[in-house]
């Protein structure tokens, strides 16, 4: 369990949090701070689920899916809904080696960057994972494919 200022967040506080970020924005849907709940949402159930919890995950799949696709939401919140979700799902994929690990975080940026272009912290991402890539013939290409975006 994480510790915030001397008090233990647990998955239950967090999806407390969640459900009360979801009561804010269902009562307060013009509210200009909507948005902001819905991503507050999103990421108390991320981070509820880093802390083992998964009764959440069906509504955080649904939550995530409307939130990333929701034009009239600030493009930055969603990259960021949208790319934790995506770590939480390659970090919680059980059994993979460090290089599948890494490629599923190579195809993660891929996607993050075809639906937010303009967000610079995916294309940052596939330049670490080139230069720490120790085969230098696949570097050599992740570097290429980066260079094409």
């Amino acid at each position: 369990m994480a510790s915030s200022g001397g008090a233990t967040v647990t998955a239950a506080s967090l999806i407390q949090t969640a459900n009360q970020a979801q009561a804010y924005y269902t009562q307060n849907p013009g509210s200009g701070n909507a948005a902001e709940a819905r991503e507050q949402e999103i990421l108390a159930l991320i981070a509820a689920a880093e802390r083992g919890d998964r009764t959440q995950a069906a509504l955080l799949a649904q939550a995530v899916q409307r939130f990333k696709g929701d034009a009239s939401v600030p493009e930055h919140l969603r990259f960021v809904a949208a790319s934790r979700a995506n770590e939480l799902a390659i970090e919680q994929t059980p059994g993979q080696t460090r290089a599948q690990r890494l490629a599923a975080y190579w195809q993660s940026a891929l996607a993050m960057i075809a639906q937010f272009p303009t967000e610079p912290a995916p294309y940052w991402a596939l330049l670490a994972l080139a230069r720490d890539e120790p085969d230098a013939a696949a570097a050599s290409t992740q570097v290429s494919t980066l260079l094409a975006l």
